[in-house]
């Protein structure tokens, strides 16, 4: 029993990690056939080479026992070492996983019905011909997820006791920025910008794309300056001084387009969809 226990837990590590039963035995320092054994259950791996294998699949020696936590004092560090585990390009995968299981795991209290619940993975493949979509709307806060794995993403607010209102920014400040969005010119080279390789450029750049004149294009990069996406720098050309400019991006604002479009067109299918919030989205402030 104990060597079939042990057999699937290093079976599972290695599959998941993508890696031969060769691979593994160089690694470990033992031959192939040792490895196989294990994982048919037809051997044991030598005691002091337990720590060995579990450091290499970052897991505790107990998982290689079959023995699941049963305290989570320090679970923060075993999902660390799980999403370690795996190779570079896999890990923002199995990030998004683990935030699915978040998701459903505040949908119930019962552990059985949490695991009757797919992965990602394995959701079937006639829903994702349609956008789908999770969230839970309470009065503690929001989350909202993007199921579909073309576009994923996974957002979470917890509601500070003032209130969500308290802590956004003005009205104003909103009404500035959505202006500025507003406008066509101004969002084509605020798109441009982000479409291009971050090289500096002069105003004749959104002359040549849009044909929109240097001053208005100047008049967008000045305003564009204030939400410190835009650095200048004076050089030296042709006996005269120029006015050179810098692309800083601000990453926010591919959140902010993928939320916009959600905006744009609401989703309509929830894998799930708890709204039970009370009170407003935003509070009115005192004395108002």
């Amino acid at each position: 029993m104990l060597n079939e226990t042990i057999g699937n837990a290093i079976l599972k590590l290695r599959k998941a990690k993508n890696i031969t039963q060769e691979e593994l035995a160089k690694i470990i320092g033992v031959t192939n056939q040792a490895v196989s054994k294990w994982e048919t259950g037809g051997g044991l791996p030598d005691i002091e080479l337990l720590p060995k294998i579990a450091d290499y699949f970052n897991v505790s020696i107990d998982k290689l026992f079959g023995r699941s936590m049963s305290d989570y004092s320090d679970i923060g560090t075993e999902i660390a070492k799980y999403i370690q585990s795996f190779d570079y390009d896999k890990k923002l995968k199995i990030a998004v996983e683990l935030c699915w299981v978040i998701q459903r795991s505040l949908f119930t209290s019962d552990i059985k019905n949490f695991q009757e619940h797919q992965t990602l993975e394995n959701l079937n493949q006639e829903d994702l011909q349609h956008k789908i979509y999770s969230q839970l709307l309470d009065d503690r806060g929001i989350t909202f997820m993007r199921l579909n794995d073309d576009l994923q993403y996974f957002l979470l607010i917890p509601e500070t006791p003032s209130g969500f209102g308290s802590v956004l920014t003005s009205e104003i400040e909103y009404q500035k920025l959505f202006n500025i969005l507003g406008e066509e010119d101004s969002f084509k080279c605020i798109y441009l910008l982000y479409q291009r390789e971050n090289k500096a450029f002069t105003p004749k750049l959104f002359e040549k794309h849009f044909g929109i004149k240097q001053e208005r294009a100047i008049e967008i990069l000045e305003k564009l300056k204030e939400y410190e996406l835009i650095e200048t720098t004076e050089i030296e050309l042709d006996d005269e001084i120029q006015t050179v400019y810098n692309f800083n991006p601000n990453s926010a604002f591919i959140p902010l387009l993928a939320f916009a479009k959600e905006v744009i067109k609401p989703p309509h299918y929830f894998r799930n969809n708890y709204d039970m919030r009370g009170k407003p989205y935003l509070q009115k402030k005192e004395g108002i």
